[in-house]
């Protein structure tokens, strides 16, 4: 998320880039074939859980509110992927893409008509763009290469949309940056500010899970032509 102000939603600090948990220091343990992450604040505890199960990840999340006032949050899954020129990004379970909170364009535009992004490109392309979209059902977005295909996974329950960051070579300027971010959201909004929180009441909490699966190109295209 980006920088914003905590006013209004029970942060009295301003909120910086990339929101209260980044570059923070977490207790972290293993638990069999698990790693386990938790942050605490007097306002919160927040857990991520790592576990493995054959080819899949799962990343669980719990966030509950431990202090005495409401707050309201927004949540966004901030993986940065290194893609290789050429590879394949499918999007399944997902509707009209936005940008600034609006159709794309202007008008309804889908994740396949976006043909300057995918495939994936190189630094010499020039762009840089922020998108989202609402999900429409289970959400399985699959990065496709020649070896091997990533598969990540959620429903609309845990994450009811998703963002989408292309850096092919247009940011940070002067350095000709190359990032692709498929991140599951709570809001399809860069920041509290821009509307969208989330409310989570004191004593309550919430809980949430993303999975990411290896699978072999096949698999990939397979799933995703469901």
């Amino acid at each position: 998320m980006a920088p914003s102000t905590g006013e209004g939603f029970g942060w009295k600090p301003a909120l910086r880039d990339h929101g209260v948990l980044w570059g923070r220091p977490w207790e972290c343990w293993h638990e069999s074939d698990s790693v386990v992450a938790v942050f605490r604040d007097e306002a919160f505890r927040f857990e991520r859980t790592l576990t493995l199960a054959g080819n899949t990840v799962t990343a669980a999340y719990g966030l509950r509110n431990t202090g005495t006032t409401a707050f309201g949050y927004l949540y966004s899954q901030h993986m940065l992927l290194n893609l290789e020129v050429g590879e394949t990004i499918d999007v399944a379970g997902i509707g009209p893409i936005l940008q600034g909170g609006r159709l794309y364009q202007g008008r309804d535009v889908r994740w396949q008509e976006l043909q300057h992004l995918n495939p994936v490109r190189g630094v010499d392309a020039g762009i840089v763009e922020k998108l989202y979209a609402m999900l429409t059902g289970p959400a399985r977005c699959t990065v496709t290469g020649q070896a091997d295909a990533l598969e990540l996974a959620w429903t609309s329950q845990d994450m009811p949309a998703v963002g989408l960051w292309f850096a092919y070579g247009g940011w940070p300027s002067g350095e000709a940056g190359h990032q692709v971010a498929i991140e599951p959201t709570s809001a399809p909004v860069d920041a509290l500010a821009d509307g969208g929180a989330a409310w989570l009441e004191p004593g309550r909490g919430r809980r949430w899970s993303i999975t990411a699966t290896l699978k072999t190109p096949d698999e990939g295209a397979e799933r995703q032509s469901r």
